[in-house]
């Protein structure tokens, strides 16, 4: 290490970004002195983080040696997003040390952090379906229980590592994949095939880092843009959570991304999927078994959009099921029961709708006229118009 780097105060400064390990149950904390300590701990972090940029600043991170910037970015990772231990001023001292220091991590760097910072703590749950070896989906399930039980994942003991891997994966040069995918591929499908809510949205979210650089050649190859197809798909049938509206914004629009890079425009396979998208798990799923679900509805109809334009014509079968979905918010007399925001959002679906599947529309005159008249009404009769009466024109993704 470089001596001017004052290596005995840079590891006093990391060593003090350990997070306790009571943030693990941050939520169910009850004890008042616990929380007053984690309180100050995270106070002291943002110090410390703010230590630690002045200390590397005028320094050649790319100088040390690659394991100690491993666990410079795999201290200060954790840092970067707002978690129970991350408050927003910790998040902007982590970006601005990743992106002045580590904005160009080199291939060798992030091996690194994959070999030796994640793989450990996620080699205790192995992906049932997935060869640890290559990266490649398994012909059949192999039984390993610590998969699905919490004394067994030891990678949520290591609070922050989904965020080293997210950063891990949207770093990694394009044609640097290949060559990490065994590295790549157990962690984020254990994070994305979790039965916790909370880290299946982490999941999507590297999934969609993931995406945005994997050649598509590698996830047909090794039959992982089938597991990818059908975990995604699994995490629109976690219903009635509290995450549940964020996991369908996220889900919904990677699937439309993995369906897009992994099968051809026109094709059967693209048919099929999207289908199997919109028919089974959006109506037969969420409209079905969470319909009371505001919250749920009101985020399946913001991303219907997405799905009605992939699919086009091919939406036709399905409009005895969305045509009523999209106009019953309309028709209703309270502001109340539906939102202002799921009216607005009803109506962009419906214009797509509309636009995608124009040959049948003449089915649904009535129907549609009269839900989009009834919303007319209701609104400029509440309180949300303006004071002076004027009745403003609808934006531009509502107007029809």
């Amino acid at each position: 290490m470089d001596p001017q780097l004052h290596p005995t105060k840079l590891q006093l400064l990391l060593d003090n970004l350990t997070i306790p390990e009571e943030f693990t149950r941050y939520a169910n904390i009850e004890e008042a002195d616990t929380i007053s300590k984690l309180e100050k701990w995270k106070i002291r972090a943002c110090d410390v983080l703010s230590e630690l940029k002045k200390e590397l600043e005028d320094q050649d991170v790319q100088k040390l040696a690659i394991q100690e910037q491993a666990e410079i970015v795999s201290k200060v990772v954790a840092f970067e997003t707002e978690d129970a231990w991350a408050p927003k001023p910790a998040n902007e001292f982590a970006d601005d040390i990743l992106h002045g220091r580590f904005f160009a991590p080199s291939p060798a760097l992030i091996e690194c952090i994959l070999t030796e910072r994640i793989r450990p703590p996620f080699r205790a749950s192995q992906h049932p379906m997935l060869n640890p070896a290559t990266g490649r989906k398994l012909p059949r399930p192999v039984g390993t229980q610590d998969f699905y039980y919490y004394e067994g994942q030891v990678w949520k003991r290591h609070l922050g590592i989904e965020n080293l891997l997210a950063w891990s994966v949207r770093n990694i040069p394009k044609d640097a994949y290949e060559r990490l995918w065994h590295l790549i591929l157990p962690p984020m499908m254990t994070l994305l095939d979790d039965y916790e809510a909370p880290y299946k949205l982490r999941g999507i979210r590297v999934v969609s880092h993931f995406l945005a650089r994997a050649p598509p050649y590698l996830l047909q190859r090794t039959g992982v843009d089938g597991l990818l197809f059908s975990s995604l798909r699994t995490t629109l049938t976690n219903l009635h959570n509290p995450t549940t509206p964020s996991l369908i914004r996220a889900a919904v629009p990677t699937l439309l991304t993995l369906i897009q890079q992994t099968t051809k425009p026109g094709s059967t396979e693209r048919f099929n999927q999207l289908c199997v998208l919109l028919g089974e798990s959006m109506i037969g799923s969420i409209w079905l078994y969470a319909a009371n679900d505001k919250d749920t509805v009101e985020a399946s109809v913001e991303v219907l959009p997405g799905v009605v334009n992939m699919l086009r014509v091919g939406c036709v079968r399905y409009l005895k099921a969305i045509i009523p979905q999209l106009t019953h918010p309309l028709l209703a007399d309270s502001p109340l029961y539906y939102t202002t925001q799921h009216k607005l959002l009803s109506l962009a679906a419906l214009r797509t709708t509309m636009q995608a599947c124009a040959p049948r529309m003449h089915r649904w005159k009535e129907v549609v006229l009269e839900g989009v008249a009834k919303c007319w009404v209701v609104l400029t009769e509440s309180d949300v118009m303006p004071e002076n009466g004027e009745v403003p024109a609808l934006p531009f993704p509502y107007r029809f």
